[in-house]
């Protein structure tokens, strides 16, 4: 699960980008989070299980092969071809 730290004028000594951002890798996929927009991308081959997202407004993966994977603003599910890659762009709903 992508875990959103969220850093705030109230500490001073954090030297980092005001808002929320987290990341999390791993041998099939990589997820970002900059601000409110969470950032997706799956490898040639990867597969998706149930893994867990901040709340974001429901949309698609694309993938290299013209199709769309749904995703339903907390869970992704995806199992790529061998030969085959997705990416998407979703809004998180609860903005900074």
């Amino acid at each position: 699960m992508v875990k959103i730290i969220r850093y705030d004028e109230g500490n001073p000594n954090v030297e980092a980008l005001k808002g929320q951002f987290g990341q999390e890798g791993q041998k099939d996929y990589c997820i970002t989070v900059l601000k409110n927009i969470l950032y997706v991308v799956v490898y040639n081959g990867g597969s998706l299980k149930d893994v867990k997202i901040p709340t974001c407004y429901e949309g698609f993966l694309l993938t290299s092969k013209g199709r769309r994977i749904q995703v339903d603003g907390t869970v992704i599910n995806a199992n790529m071809a061998k030969d085959e890659n997705a990416w998407g762009i979703l809004a998180i709903k609860k903005w900074n």
